[in-house]
């Protein structure tokens, strides 16, 4: 349903050299083309040279754990007009939710939440975002641990992009919270960092996600 389509009802792209130009200029394009591109390399997990925001992000596991618990997702409006809730109306159409989309998402959840976690004895290496978790909170977090995410990495071979990281995660409120009743419902953040060095400490955007995690609860 994203996807511009000729006359003819086909989807045309463009070259990745023609993509990658515009990505690299900073420009944005409207030419439905490129738009059908990025629809494309944006769908993947991890797809590395590709456009984000935080919004972008935070959504993406949002929808993914929302799925996991048999929930149509909740798409993102940041424009609050006539528009938006017309949105807010017919963004499901009342589809049913595919068993197969259920279980698919159980499994990518599995994978965020070991993201958090240290080595294993059947597991080679920690996660990710562990060593940032670690740093802010002085601890590991238990295998039950009610955060999982997702990390990402721009190459330093990137001449314009060098250096940012890229983290999205979801927090489990109620567990998070335990006794304690702060009526803070289930969260998503995406955190989008750039630095202006090429000599990174740590996964940044990660900390910076632990620390509002800290902040907050």
């Amino acid at each position: 349903n994203n996807f511009f389509l000729d006359p003819q009802g086909k989807s045309n792209f463009i070259s990745w050299k023609e993509y990658n130009f515009i990505r690299k200029s900073r420009e944005t394009s409207n030419k439905e083309e490129y738009v059908n591109t990025s629809h494309v390399i944006q769908s993947v997990i991890g797809g590395g040279n590709s456009r984000f925001s935080a919004l972008g992000i935070a959504s993406l596991s949002a929808q993914i754990y929302q799925l996991s618990k048999a929930l149509r997702p909740n798409l993102p409006a940041i424009v609050t007009t006539i528009d938006y809730e017309y949105h807010q109306k017919n963004q499901h159409n009342n589809k049913l939710i595919s068993q197969i989309d259920i279980i698919a998402a159980r499994h990518v959840v599995d994978g965020m939440k070991k993201v958090i976690l240290k080595s294993e004895s059947n597991w080679k290496g920690e996660g990710t975002g562990y060593r940032a978790y670690k740093k802010v909170f002085k601890k590991d977090c238990s295998k039950n641990c009610p955060l999982m995410g997702k990390t990402g990495t721009v190459s330093f071979e990137d001449s314009n992009h060098r250096g940012t990281t890229l983290f999205t995660g979801v927090i489990d409120s109620a567990r998070i919270q335990g006794a304690r009743v702060l009526g803070v419902p289930d969260l998503a953040i995406g955190v989008l960092s750039q630095t202006e060095t090429n000599q990174m400490k740590g996964h940044l955007a990660a900390e910076i996600f632990m620390s509002l995690v800290k902040d907050i609860f």
